[in-house]
């Protein structure tokens, strides 16, 4: 597949270049033509010593990088959801699937937010930012995954994940692309919950993660979900 990824010249970006280049080609984009070509090049220098897929990393301009792909992922913060939806809808692939890790959050004096996007579906409707981004492409597919993996620690080749990567999507075809992809990264496990709505809840989780990180003192938190065998009825909460 050609996989495109917006805001490539972040971490979480640079880490999933690295990784799919062993088997797919990469569209690294960004804003400035040169610097997407730049950073490609970085990729390609450290893949080579890894697997033989560092030819298959190109860089460019955003609406570039697009044109064509089966699959784009825009590592980019949440405000700029309309300006990237104005973007890419004149070159979008038809039915191409956007992997969306965009989360909508603000920092609050010492502790971070979860930024409710407004929908215009109906009237005082509220949701997560992927149901944003399909409201303004309604012509993709919409996944969401990569919310709550620590970009950091795929920028690295040398660094074992361990993690659970949480899903939602309304198109299973969709889904089960970018969980093969997902798989593709050792130490990911990619695990469905639910159709698109419950993005909020995923992308909910990121500022926990931070307050974790910040007040609780872990470096990097993240998830494993553990499920259990027994068979009475279970309840959370109060």
């Amino acid at each position: 597949m050609k996989i495109a990824i917006l805001g490539g010249t972040g971490t979480l970006g640079g880490g999933l270049a690295l990784r799919w280049s062993a088997h797919h080609e990469i569209a690294i984009g960004s804003r400035d033509s040169e610097k997407g070509k730049r950073l490609a090049e970085e990729y390609r220098q450290e893949v080579k010593e890894r697997h033989d897929g560092y030819e298959r990393i190109q860089g460019g301009e955003n609406t570039e990088a697009i044109r064509d792909s089966d699959v784009i992922v825009p590592a980019l913060p949440y405000v700029f959801i309309p300006q990237m939806a104005k973007m890419i809808e004149p070159v979008v692939k038809s039915h191409a699937i956007i992997l969306s890790p965009i989360v909508p959050m603000e920092k609050k004096g010492d502790h971070f937010i979860y930024v409710d996007q407004e929908l215009s579906m109906q009237e005082n409707t509220k949701g997560s930012a992927a149901e944003l981004i399909a409201q303004y492409l309604p012509q993709t597919r919409i996944v969401v995954a990569l919310n709550t993996i620590p970009a950091i620690m795929l920028s690295k080749f040398d660094r074992q994940l361990d993690y659970d990567v949480f899903m939602a999507g309304d198109d299973q075809e969709a889904v089960q692309v970018i969980a093969d992809l997902l798989k593709e990264i050792p130490g990911l496990n990619p695990v469905y919950a639910g159709p698109l709505p419950v993005a909020r809840q995923i992308e909910g989780l990121v500022p926990l993660l931070l307050n974790l990180s910040r007040h609780g003192k872990m470096k990097a938190p993240s998830f494993k979900v553990i499920s259990t065998n027994i068979k009475e009825e279970v309840q959370y909460g109060g």
